[in-house]
């Protein structure tokens, strides 16, 4: 039976149209490297000891994950990453299980960072600036679009924003790189303007101003609610006391949580810096441009934080304000009357309001590259799926420009779904959980590669020669996949951690894990249900890389 019999039509559509470059900025963006400036918070709490700085490092762990895609990719050098290599070397119900995580994940994402983009992307240029001016009215509507949960004012803005995203994604792959380029270097611009105000504050400036402008009545009646009282306006004392009444402990240091914190709120900004495999059928020169995507991601993830890290860390806000607050936050007393993300901080180091502002506009620029980038390479998969049947065919219909719009629009009614789940409900309210689900696709990965050399040698040996590479007579592959499935199954220990130890509500973790992990093998056994009665040989296309 020919190629043209097995799949529904004879090419897949798609263009190649991102380079090299393009290819490793776009990795850069997924998520993307802002939540650094959230994650020092919850990492603070959940891993308690945890030395950010330091915890950086452990992003090097995904060395062997960041190969293994590489040499699957330059083998089967078409879209749909981590479900075309495990269909073909596995079988096809695990093959969509590994990649249904990452994409059920990454769009679940962009709807949970539609809300940040929101609370955390617009509402501190108000807040800020309202502080700066002394003025209750912008502060009153900073504070209506912060809202983590249930506002309406949040929703629609929110949803505007969705409808600009994947308009962005309908335009073509060249408008999402153009897009990734922009958020990139914004963000980098919002970093520099973290940098520049924390290293010229003194502490004692930062603490003057932190409890000086929340004396606003509008702030500090807020503060004295959330506090039952104790203080009315924002008190470094009062948070170093309270935090340790609440168990923090000042300098504490653990190498265990470290790694911990590390291999989840560190190494968790780099979870979608491969979709550049899922979109390899739209990119040129896969062999060049892989291993500088994936890669180089890593490279520019650790200059981003280690940065970041560093310098909030050592300088202003302090490891010591992370240490309490992180405390407070997780107790419900956390004095601010909004989330201490990084940009919403600067206001409390400099009047100077292109510091202030810049490094909203870089987070508010690095989160849309998120929210843009953390579909895109779902719908591809989405395509993929529907390429091979197990969705309805007629997903994979592709336009006179090469864009799968109708995988597009799928990606797009669930990432709103997702927004409106997290909204109205705290289903969502630690991503932590989804990484879990992330990593068991991970570990599955990591298996399909160790055993890639042996189930499919006949895609093995018609593979480039850096596929085949041997040490002491064992591939290559099968190597790096041991050390992927091994790190990727410690990595789900380390995220049941804080529900296993009761920091979190084990229910959501549960909910999240299983509820999703099962839906991929539903979808597959009503595939193959569905084409056996239609007498269509459903098996054979996993037999063949699917047509370019």
């Amino acid at each position: 039976m020919g190629t043209e019999e097995v799949f529904i039509r004879r090419a897949s559509g798609l263009t190649r149209v991102v380079s090299p470059w393009d290819a490793l900025i776009y990795a850069f963006c997924n998520p993307g490297p802002v939540y650094s400036w959230i994650y020092v918070v919850w990492a603070s709490y959940l891993y308690p000891g945890a030395h950010m700085p330091l915890a950086v490092t452990m992003v090097l762990l995904l060395l062997p994950t960041m190969a293994v895609y590489w040499l699957f990719s330059v083998s089967m050098p078409r879209s749909g990453g981590e479900y075309l290599y495990i269909s073909r070397v596995l079988h096809p119900a695990l093959g969509l299980f590994s990649c249904w995580t990452l994409t059920i994940v990454g769009i679940s994402w962009t709807g949970c960072l539609t809300s940040w983009e929101v609370n955390w992307g617009i509402a501190p240029f108000y807040l800020n600036e309202g502080l700066l001016r002394g003025s209750e009215k912008l502060i009153n509507t900073g504070l209506a679009l912060y809202q983590p949960m249930g506002s309406h004012l949040v929703y629609v803005v929110g949803c505007i924003l969705l409808i600009i995203t994947f308009f962005n994604m309908w335009l073509g792959t060249k408008s999402v790189m153009i897009a990734s380029w922009v958020s990139v270097i914004i963000s980098f611009f919002g970093l520099g303007c973290i940098m520049y105000a924390s290293f010229t504050c003194p502490k004692n400036v930062f603490i003057a101003r932190l409890e000086e402008l929340t004396k606003i009545p509008v702030v500090s009646e807020k503060v004295a609610e959330i506090t039952g009282g104790e203080v009315n306006y924002i008190s470094w004392d009062w948070m170093m006391a309270k935090g340790q009444e609440l168990g923090w402990v000042p300098g504490q240091f653990s190498t265990l949580s470290t790694i911990m914190a590390g291999c989840t709120y560190v190494n968790l900004n780099t979870l979608g810096s491969t979709y550049t495999t899922n979109i390899a059928g739209e990119i040129k020169e896969v062999t060049r441009a892989q291993p500088l995507a994936l890669f180089g991601s890593l490279f520019l993830f650790m200059l981003f934080w280690g940065l970041f890290y560093s310098t909030v860390w050592f300088s202003v806000p302090t490891a010591d304000f992370y240490g309490a607050i992180a405390y407070l936050d997780a107790a419900g007393i956390n004095p601010f009357p909004w989330f201490p993300v990084a940009n919403q901080l600067v206001v409390f180091m400099t009047d100077n309001r292109l510091l202030v502002h810049g490094a909203t506009l870089g987070f508010f620029m690095g989160n849309y590259g998120g929210m843009l980038g953390l579909s895109f390479g779902p719908s591809r998969n989405i395509f993929a799926w529907s390429f091979d049947r197990i969705l309805p065919p007629w997903i994979a219909k592709v336009d006179r420009r090469g864009c799968p719009w109708v995988a597009v629009l799928v990606s797009g009614i669930l990432a709103w779904l997702f927004f409106t789940i997290n909204n109205y409900t705290p289903w969502l309210q630690y991503i932590l959980f989804t990484i879990t689900l992330w990593f068991c696709g991970w570990t599955v990965t990591g298996i399909g590669a160790m055993v890639f050399p042996y189930t499919r040698r006949d895609i093995f040996e018609r593979s480039p020669e850096v596929v085949k590479k041997r040490i002491g007579g064992v591939p290559v592959i099968t190597i790096l996949g041991a050390l992927m499935a091994g790190i990727s199954a410690w990595t789900v220990y380390a995220t049941t951690v804080p529900s296993i130890v009761g920091l979190m509500d084990l229910l959501y973790l549960g909910t999240t894990v299983i509820i999703l992990g099962v839906v991929p093998f539903i979808i597959y056994v009503i595939a193959h249900f569905y084409w056996k009665a239609k007498g269509i040989p459903f098996e054979l296309q996993f037999k063949e890389i699917p047509p370019d």
